[in-house]
């Protein structure tokens, strides 16, 4: 259950009492001089239940794991109060398995194949990939076409409820062979999630290795930026590290990592950026971002993201049940907190 504001553009309060959408009931809150950009969100408050866990020492384990969460809250009299859970740890920032598909996660696999400049590659992991999840008319569907391109057999036996398939589909079937004609009849804003999908998890993939080399997340470390209030932004090199750990520890910035774009690799030195050396393992270059972003029609200049998540959270433990409460700010998951309480795979969670 969600309760969400949001903008409805010239219709009076007493209307909404004629809109009906299943599941949904909408009550006024007051008139705005504007809309609500997505740049607007404060954040989500978060009230979760974790059912049937496993008994043993369960209050302490909830404890200690709420605790390291919640030991990131400002410290008195912090040169910068504007930062929630800085400096000290937190979580690993992890975006979530939804930023990729929560039933399917193939949004970063059709990015990947988008910058790689393999159109048919791209749609047909749209299409055809397949996952257990999946209804099976669904997943036969899917595999059937992956295995014979059969366009009109395709849209014969693809549910109407798949939309986005249908209409790539619709595509094909009056322009064959037309892979790159085929992602433009998606709607703009899920054409651009895809590459960005592929960012998050190029950000993971250094997130991962950096806690695997054993650096705290309250550590700036060379090849790491800075985050400032102000939106400033400074990067770590061996030359400047015992300033940034200063930085870091009073307050007034925390450390973040670059998620690679369209734009070059940072000046030549001896502490280079860790996300090039992961995108040349990869083989992909800012020239293949700048080719996607033509296809696209959108930017993808990169962009930091915090490497740490640290959230208050209340907690309860009932039985077998642990009942969470906590507050996160935009781009931060809540399956990625939970994930550090269960210690799941997070597919097994959603």
């Amino acid at each position: 259950m969600t309760t969400q504001y949001i903008a409805v553009h010239g219709l009076e309060p007493d209307a909404l009492g004629r809109v009906s959408l299943p599941g949904v009931s909408l009550e006024p809150a007051g008139r705005s001089g504007h809309a609500i950009p997505l740049g607007d969100l404060r954040g989500n408050r978060f009230t979760i239940r974790i059912r049937d866990c496993d008994p043993e020492e369960l209050g302490p384990r909830v404890d200690e794991v709420a605790g390291a969460g919640a030991a990131g809250t400002p410290r008195p009299g912090s040169a910068d109060a504007g930062f929630r859970g800085f400096p000290t740890p937190g979580f690993p920032n992890y975006v979530g398995i939804q930023r990729f598909g929560v039933i399917r996660p193939v949004t970063h696999l059709v990015g990947e194949r988008i910058l790689r400049g393999e159109t048919e590659g791209a749609v047909m992991a749209y299409l055809g990939a397949s996952y257990p999840a999946e209804p099976g008319e669904v997943r036969e569907a899917r595999e059937d076409f992956s295995a014979g391109r059969d366009v009109k057999e395709a849209l014969r036996r693809y549910p109407v409820r798949l939309t986005f398939e249908r209409a790539m589909l619709h595509h094909l079937d009056g322009h064959p062979a037309d892979y790159a004609g085929a992602l433009r009849a998606l709607p703009p804003r899920l054409l651009s999630l895809f590459v960005s999908a592929y960012q998050s998890f190029l950000f993971n993939t250094l997130l991962s290795r950096r806690c695997a080399q054993g650096i705290p997340l309250d550590q700036p470390a060379p090849g790491d930026r800075l985050l400032f209030a102000d939106g400033k932004e400074d990067r770590v090199t061996g030359g400047n590290l015992a300033a940034a750990a200063l930085q870091v520890s009073r307050g007034r910035a925390r450390v973040g990592l670059f998620v690679p774009g369209s734009g070059g690799p940072p000046a030549a030195g001896r502490d280079e950026d860790p996300a090039w050396p992961l995108l040349r393992e990869l083989g992909i270059s800012g020239e293949d971002f700048a080719r996607a972003a033509k296809l696209v029609g959108a930017a993808y200049e990169g962009m930091t993201r915090p490497v740490a998540l640290s959230a208050e959270i209340d907690h309860g433990v009932t039985g077998t049940d642990v009942t969470l409460g906590f507050f996160l700010g935009p781009g931060q998951y809540a399956t990625t907190v939970c994930r550090e309480f269960m210690k799941a795979d997070p597919m097994r969670m959603i």
